[in-house]
């Protein structure tokens, strides 16, 4: 994955001038720096769902998997069931992996203004996790999630970056150094890589 010379500004606000960032084909990278420094900026560009100004983008039409910072669940729909609509993937594998994540059966028949906020994001990781690809884009993905769970989602990703991508961003160094790989820190004004450091 690559960006050459990106450009991106939102009317008078210049988010990247001439922003160039290679990543591995697999592996593990965390994006850092401050609030408003383009770090999720720069996921959506990389996801595609945000186009630069100028520059070129290389995912070599990679399937990529998304969680965003907010849930983004169908509202009509159970749990199990925004699984199914989104991966394909059949009840049992949904309700087994919602389990997997700390739901009872029960929970995973419950739509999503019946769930708190941790659950909900818990039903948009499994979306993610049962999506696969061979990128993994992780925008403050387990915020609200349980202390332990967190930790065992993290250790999670991390062995799917052996053979795949992880990008996530956080504001919390633990999990950077919990998923490992290299950690890249962003500064503003326009953004740029201001330290690459490789951790655990």
């Amino acid at each position: 994955m690559k960006l050459e010379h990106i450009t991106k500004a939102y009317a008078d606000k210049v988010i990247f001038s001439d922003f160039s960032l290679e990543l591995p084909k697999a592996g593990a990278v965390t994006l850092m720096g401050p609030s408003g420094c383009g770090k999720t900026t720069l996921l959506r560009i990389l996801c595609g769902l945000e186009t630069p100004d100028n520059g070129l983008v290389e995912t070599e039409n990679a399937a990529i998997a998304v969680v965003f910072q907010e849930p983004r669940l169908l509202p009509h729909k159970n749990a199990c069931d925004n699984l199914r609509i989104a991966t394909g993937c059949s009840e049992q594998q949904a309700c087994e992996l919602l389990q997997d994540l700390g739901f009872d059966p029960t929970d995973c028949k419950k739509y999503p203004a019946e769930l708190s906020g941790g659950m909900q994001q818990r039903v948009s990781i499994a979306r993610a996790l049962l999506f696969g690809g061979e990128i993994y884009v992780l925008d403050e993905a387990f915020k609200g999630v349980e202390e332990t769970l967190r930790k065992q989602l993290i250790e999670r990703f991390k062995k799917l970056s052996q053979n795949a991508l992880v990008v996530q961003v956080t504001h919390q160094r633990d999990e950077a150094e919990l998923l490992g790989g290299e950690i890249i820190t962003l500064a503003a004004d326009p953004c740029r890589v201001a330290q690459r450091e490789i951790c655990g």
